[in-house]
């Protein structure tokens, strides 16, 4: 079986790790055994952290404590909110895409070589009460776009473009399937993305940016390390991680544990990448 795990939030870029296994995303952790995963095995374990190798080092803590998970979960549920909605397009896109390519395919075939419309049919009832409606449609579009009710705008924009394509249809006779209408899920994020260019706010999920007053007492490094090893602890509780993807101090359990509902709300977007993460090459020159 193969998964895809994306780690750290990057806004327009997704570098997936690819891993193989019997349990989805069960290699997740990759270069983060080789980055400081020494410190937890060691505290797990009970025993005293080897000095570091520059004596001048301080040896960096990645462990879980209350206060530092609050900070992460503070950054991460306002991204969960536009994350969410990204989830909800992925489910319904393949079988929306899938619908649309087969009516533009069977269309194409009907409108290609020799193939002429029937223009008789623009002389019937029908055909004229689909040319009004799509009057009416195009300044209900126009309407929309002056009054910046982007939401509004791309319905009415699909539903425009719909009645083309039956007008179209209704010259080339043909038993092609109908073209679908795009699903809600669908607008709702264009209609979002819209909104944050024309606001000039682009949203704010790029944590490798994380503001100091928003990390807490942590480090960038910290921040991102403890927060992948935040999310390993909700794959792991959902079985989507095996129960040796990592160690966990009976502190760091507990904490955890208290706040195990507000984590499991996280733990679908981190098994699908939804919540996008870069590489663990980005944070080696934190």
């Amino acid at each position: 079986m193969r998964c895809s795990v994306t780690i750290f939030t990057r806004v327009g870029l997704v570098l997936t790790l690819v891993v193989s296994g019997a349990s989805p995303a069960s290699a997740q952790l990759g270069k983060l055994k080789k980055m400081g995963a020494d410190a937890v095995k060691e505290a797990a374990a009970g025993k005293k952290p080897e000095p570091a190798k520059n004596p001048t080092a301080a040896r960096v803590d990645y462990a879980i404590t209350e206060e530092r998970l609050s900070a992460i979960m503070n950054v991460l549920t306002p991204l969960a909110v536009s994350a969410q909605r990204e989830a909800d397009a992925r489910a319904v896109s393949a079988g929306y895409n899938e619908k649309v390519k087969a009516a533009n395919d069977c269309f194409s075939k009907v409108t290609s070589g020799n193939a002429t419309p029937d223009m008789s049919v623009m002389q019937s009832p029908k055909y004229e009460a689909l040319l009004a409606r799509s009057q009416t449609m195009a300044e209900r579009l126009a309407a929309a776009q002056t009054g910046k009710r982007y939401r509004e705008f791309l319905a009415l924009s699909d539903t425009f473009a719909i009645l083309q394509l039956q007008n179209a249809s209704m010259l080339f006779k043909n038993n092609c399937p109908p073209v679908p209408y795009k699903p809600a899920a669908l607008l709702d994020l264009e209609a979002s993305k819209i909104e944050q260019r024309a606001s000039a706010q682009a949203p704010s999920s790029d944590e490798l940016s994380v503001p100091s007053h928003a990390r807490g007492n942590m480090t960038t490094g910290q921040f991102g390390r403890i927060r992948e090893r935040m999310a390993i602890w909700a794959l792991m509780q959902a079985g989507d991680l095996p129960a040796t993807a990592d160690k966990f101090t009976d502190d760091e359990k507990a904490v955890l544990t208290a706040r195990a509902a507000d984590l499991r709300k996280f733990g679908p977007l981190f098994k699908t990448g939804t919540m996008q993460w870069a590489s663990w090459g980005d944070i080696t020159s934190w």
